[in-house]
């Protein structure tokens, strides 16, 4: 019994290294799986963030498509503004043409009025004189009346005394 002692411990210490051998293969299975579950959860997380990050290039090419048409439209209206500006430019100086107009064609009816101001004084003037013209010629013609019966008077007084 003696020589089944030495066998019995060492198949009592191979049956406790076994055992021992189990609970780390057990506690090594645990643990695989442990790591594999953790795997399993950073594959989900990584599928996730590639989702977000595909998520964020569409609404980064989404946002770079609205700044694009803002910057489209930004420059559309610039260039209706210029536009607006050329054209408010163009109406400033019809304006001032008009203005300028406006004020030659003042003038000249200021010196249209003048003129007929003094066509009226010299018509006045002209009618006045011809009154007087008038008047005169009036007064010549009962002159000259008073003249032809005067020498029809002397005509016939000098007939009168020859007979």
């Amino acid at each position: 019994m003696d020589q089944q002692t030495p066998v019995l411990q060492k198949i009592e210490e191979a049956v406790g290294l076994i055992k021992l051998l189990q609970q780390e293969k057990d506690d090594a299975v645990v643990q695989v799986q442990a790591v594999m579950q953790e795997k399993d959860q950073a594959i989900a997380q990584a599928q996730t963030l590639a989702q977000e990050k595909d998520e964020a290039i569409a609404q980064s090419q989404m946002l770079k498509q609205e700044k694009d048409e803002a910057i489209a439209q930004s420059q559309m209206l610039k260039q209706q503004n210029d536009e607006a500006i050329a054209q408010s430019q163009m109406l400033k100086q019809q304006k001032d043409e008009a203005v300028a107009q406006s004020q030659m064609i003042r003038r000249e009816k200021d010196e249209a009025i003048a003129q007929s101001q003094m066509l009226r004084r010299e018509k006045d003037e002209a009618v006045a004189q011809s009154q007087t013209f008038k008047q005169e010629n009036e007064q010549l013609k009962g002159l000259m009346a008073l003249t032809e019966s005067k020498l029809d008077e002397i005509l016939v007084m000098g007939s009168a005394s020859t007979n």
